[in-house]
């Protein structure tokens, strides 16, 4: 037997050993390596409504209204989607490690069918000393509970009022750099502080890149039993509006509870949460929260029920929420939803949503 049929025959061999996980990562038919191939998820909703009333004299909407983008600059534009069915968001989602310091994460959306746009691209670093994390790139920033969710991970179909006045209808996404450091306690608490381009048009308006806005939360977490865990937090951000003085600032707070026991969370669990905004935006002053309980019934089964409201100078509104939700698996859901919503001086709003949301490749992890 020749030298090169030896070696051939050595290297096969040790192939061969390898655990049947490591061959599969190794290489592809190629001989391209697999190993730092992205995760990859798509993730979509379909959504179908109905307006319950006449649409013409719904608190809030002009029949034209409906399925429009938001404009930054009008004041109370709370339609959720076209009437009948639609596809509400499409998600592409990559990941990966750069390298065993740093990792990427990518989302492109589109909203509705059309208008595909970058959504976060971001990496986070890996390890660094003092429990410190870095992420920098465009992200939604660490702005209280709802901002940093994904339309799919909303508890309701649609996110709550005061968050669409105060931060627009895509939220506190912007490029920037944040650093979190978990703190040296007894219980899990992470300190984060945000440097943005302060380009949200509801907010700051800037194109200047010397006008950046700056936030900061702090997120504390607490065993209160075997079962039970309380989470608050409080949040504030500020920046200056281009060409001028004025600086727009918003403050939040929110407070989570979760009761789900090992033994049955499965088929029973609870999250009850509350959270409130304020905003102080061109001398105008808005503010307003939301109140929700989740009830876990069974194992497929969940019960939803939320109310939130918001205030300024010259409008009120609030709106009242229940839904029902079949989750078979953690890869498709159907949500049953009803929302009635209440604007001073103009007849009550009704609407029925029904929403499918399956998600298909890597499945993220959601957050807590």
């Amino acid at each position: 037997m020749t030298p090169k049929r030896i070696a051939t025959l050595s290297a096969l061999a040790l192939v061969l050993t390898l655990p049947k996980c490591l061959r599969a990562q190794s290489s592809t038919v190629t001989g391209v390596s697999r190993a730092a191939n992205p995760a990859i998820s798509a993730n979509v909703l379909y959504i179908a409504a109905a307006s319950l009333g006449d649409p013409e004299h719904e608190a809030g909407h002009d029949e034209d209204d409906y399925g429009a983008e938001e404009h930054p600059e009008s004041g109370h534009n709370h339609d959720h989607g076209t009437p009948g069915a639609n596809v509400q968001e499409l998600e592409l989602r990559l990941t990966s490690f750069v390298d065993p310091h740093m990792k990427a994460d990518i989302t492109l959306a589109t909203h509705g069918t059309a208008d595909a746009e970058v959504e976060e691209a971001f990496v986070t670093t890996v390890g660094l000393p003092a429990n410190l994390a870095l992420k920098a790139g465009k992200f939604l920033g660490a702005f209280g509970k709802q901002n940093p969710l994904h339309t799919h991970q909303y508890p309701f179909v649609e996110r709550p009022l005061v968050h669409e006045d105060i931060l627009g209808g895509e939220g506190l996404n912007e490029g920037g750099v944040e650093l979190s450091w978990l703190l040296p306690t007894d219980w899990y608490a992470d300190l984060t502080g945000g440097v943005y381009n302060g380009d949200n048009p509801r907010l700051f308006h800037s194109e200047d890149e010397k006008d950046v806005a700056l936030l900061a939360r702090l997120c504390s977490l607490f065993d209160l039993n075997d079962a039970t865990t309380l989470e608050l937090g409080v949040s504030g951000l500020t920046g200056r509006e281009e060409g001028t003085d004025t600086r727009s600032s918003v403050t939040g707070a929110d407070l989570t509870v979760k009761w789900a026991p090992l033994e049955t969370q499965r088929y029973r669990a609870l999250t009850v949460q509350a959270e409130y905004l304020r905003a102080r935006v061109r001398d105008d002053v808005t503010d307003g929260g939301q109140g929700l309980v989740q009830l876990r019934l069974s194992r497929r089964w969940w019960a939803q029920g939320a109310y939130d409201w918001m205030t300024e100078a010259d409008h009120t509104a609030s709106q009242a929420r229940a839904l029902v939700a079949y989750v078979p698996t953690e890869f498709q859901a159907l949500r049953l939803q009803y929302a009635a919503t209440f604007h001073e001086g103009a007849d009550t709003a009704h609407r029925v949503s029904l929403q499918y949301n399956f998600t298909i490749g890597s499945h993220p992890a959601h957050a807590y």
